[in-house]
């Protein structure tokens, strides 16, 4: 996505666009509110940069509002929180046109209330070395967790909402695929907390697929 935007805006501005993320994201996951700074000298007109952009972005991308800010303004420091939106169905039957937002888990149901009341002991502030990749490079593995919540809409989608300041790399799909083995059995609500304490990788269920992974909401001041 990334790549994409700097393509288009360099080109509208007539000089290179570097911009800033307000997040990053694992290849497959969308993005239903990315935002981004860059900084130009250009005098176009922020309908222009709009409407620009989208004539140059491909389809899958969209600029869905431009703003002048202050010269001080990073998309990322500057952010308050990022909210985190996993979808899941299960069933027999795949959706084809949900294919992109949605992972389709097909190995029978899962005890969503049981995964709820796990999901809730992710609140607060944690060390979550025990839910991210081997290969995450944060330096500090402490993130604090506004909210987890985890629900079964009308429709039968199985929604996972965890609000943070920051994430760590693999750290939300790891907490999923963890959730998903407590909706199997193969863990209890309780365990949740000596995973956080283990500090351990394998302690932690599988990594869910990317497939049903969107950044839904990057709050600001």
């Amino acid at each position: 996505m990334e790549s994409a935007v700097v393509a288009a805006l360099s080109q509208l501005f007539n000089h290179p666009g570097a911009v800033t993320a307000s997040g990053s994201t694992d290849a497959g996951v969308h993005a239903r509110q990315q935002t981004i700074n860059v900084r130009t000298g250009s005098r176009i007109r922020t309908d222009q940069v709009q409407r620009g952009a989208n004539s140059l972005l491909p389809e899958d991308i969209a600029v869905t509002r431009v703003l002048e800010v202050p010269g001080d303004f990073n998309a990322r420091r500057c952010a308050l929180s990022r909210t985190y939106r996993y979808q899941l169905r299960t069933g027999p039957a795949r959706r084809p046109l949900s294919r992109l937002t949605e992972y389709h888990y097909r190995r029978g149901t899962l005890d969503v209330a049981a995964m709820a009341e796990a999901a809730a002991a992710f609140v607060g502030t944690h060390d979550f070395t025990s839910f991210r990749s081997l290969h995450c490079d944060a330096d500090n593995p402490v993130r604090r967790v506004f909210h987890s919540r985890l629900w079964t809409e009308d429709d039968g989608l199985i929604v996972y909402d965890i609000r943070a300041w920051a994430f760590l790399r693999h750290m939300v799909r790891t907490l999923m695929g963890t959730l998903i083995s407590v909706g199997e059995g193969k863990l209890t609500p309780g365990v949740m907390r000596g995973i956080l304490a283990a500090r351990d990788r394998e302690a932690a269920g599988p990594t869910a697929p990317a497939c049903g992974l969107i950044l839904w909401e990057v709050e600001y001041p």
